[in-house]
């Protein structure tokens, strides 16, 4: 629970309290030597009572602290807050707290580190490294990739993780659902999809190379880790009707599918069954296909005799 007005509010008490506790140890991670005097234990605690003690708030706050003193911060942040508020009641809505809080750590950001911000939500997977270099070079941000993605994981609004294959790079999705809609409202969107579809195109292709070489456990924990985003950049294409790509990506998953009994993988190619009339012959065998394998592993064996049977006459006489 948050401490009172009526709770002793010592920098040990202060210390003590789950959601102060959380503020200052994130808080020491970007100011290592602040040390609670009795005056800044109060303000600690009024930060998180006006944050309501939400985690997400209350790190992305303390991330701040590398560029804003205690003082300021509890001043700006209450002064956002007082904007939206409920004076009468005394609140200010949950939802548009956590809100803009993220709005107040993404204004203080220069331009080159909003977009990055805005464009690293197209990938609900998270990104690698590599992919943040990458997608700052492509989408001509303005920043270097590598040393932004620091500088957002400093003030909270990216989340590092460790993955076997290297650093994972992700928005909690709050943030990510935020950098959407800024993203939208920027005119942006369309583009920066485009981008991540064709990264997605591009990766499955080496994958697929990539699960049949010595290598092939690295590829199969890179395509697990990436997963989450193929399947955004599918959903993009699918909306879009480009039937040639759906179908790149449904075959060069389909050996990965294989490794992990991938069941959505194999409904890729159900879906895309069902939109044989947009396909030349020889995309249409290959459809087929996809589909044989994946009723075949789920135990459709009728069902896979069917689609397969009917590929195979598909492609007599074909030179595939």
């Amino acid at each position: 629970p948050l401490l009172g007005e009526r709770d002793v509010l010592t920098p040990d008490a202060v210390e003590a309290n789950a959601a102060a506790a959380l503020f200052l140890d994130r808080a020491r991670q970007v100011v290592p030597d602040l040390d609670l005097d009795a005056r800044q234990a109060r303000q600690v605690v009024e930060l998180c009572r006006g944050l309501d003690g939400m985690p997400l708030a209350l790190e992305l706050a303390a991330g701040r602290l590398a560029t804003f003193g205690l003082d300021d911060l509890v001043d700006l942040l209450e002064r956002r807050l007082d904007v939206i508020g409920d004076r009468a009641g005394g609140r200010v809505d949950r939802h548009r707290t956590l809100r803009t809080t993220i709005e107040w750590s993404y204004d203080a950001l220069d331009g080159g580190h909003q977009r990055l911000v805005r464009s690293i939500s197209v990938l609900p997977g998270g990104v690698s490294i590599r992919g943040v270099d990458r997608l700052a070079r492509e989408l001509a941000l303005g920043v270097d990739g590598i040393e932004a993605i620091g500088h957002l994981v400093d003030v909270s609004l990216v989340v590092r993780s460790d993955a076997s294959s290297g650093s994972r790079y992700r928005q909690l999705e709050t943030v990510r659902a935020f950098g959407l809609d800024r993203l939208e409202h920027s005119g942006e969107l369309e583009r920066t999809l485009e981008v991540a579809a064709v990264w997605m195109l591009d990766f499955i292709a080496q994958a697929d190379e990539g699960v049949h070489t010595p290598e092939e456990s690295v590829w199969v924990d890179r395509v697990r880790h990436e997963l989450p985003n193929v399947s955004a950049a599918r959903r993009f294409l699918s909306q879009r009707g480009r039937v040639a790509e759906l179908i790149a990506i449904s075959a060069g998953m389909s050996e990965w599918a294989r490794m992990r009994e991938a069941q959505e993988v194999w409904e890729w190619a159900d879906d895309l069954a069902t939109r044989v009339d947009e396909c030349s012959r020889q995309q249409r065998v290959i459809v087929l296909g996809c589909q044989t394998q994946g009723r075949w592993r789920r135990g459709d064996i009728a069902g896979a005799l069917e689609s397969g049977e009917a590929g195979l006459a598909l492609a007599e006489g074909d030179a595939l």
